[in-house]
């Protein structure tokens, strides 16, 4: 198992492990973890942030305005990917 820190240290070097995609009017921002094990993820709001944490490890990420104005509606990992899904 990689550590959280070593995961995400990953996307700092490789932005494309971070993106934001648009299903049916609903803001998804995914989230590249490859060796992340869904039943040690958390993912919540707090503010204008999104905290996620994997084991011992948080990571927050402030969210633009025109997410910042949406509610956490729902996440899932799957395929290495964490997707967390955002609705008005």
């Amino acid at each position: 198992y990689f550590s959280f820190s070593v995961i995400f240290s990953f996307l700092a070097i490789f932005q494309v492990l971070l993106r934001m995609e648009e299903e049916n009017g609903t803001r998804v921002f995914v989230v590249r973890l490859p060796y992340a094990v869904e039943s040690e993820l958390q993912v919540c709001r707090e503010g204008s942030d999104l905290v996620l944490s994997f084991r011992n490890e948080t990571r927050r990420f402030h969210l633009p305005d025109r997410l910042s104005r949406r509610k956490l509606s729902g996440w899932g990992y799957e395929n290495g990917e964490l997707r967390v899904r955002m609705d008005y």
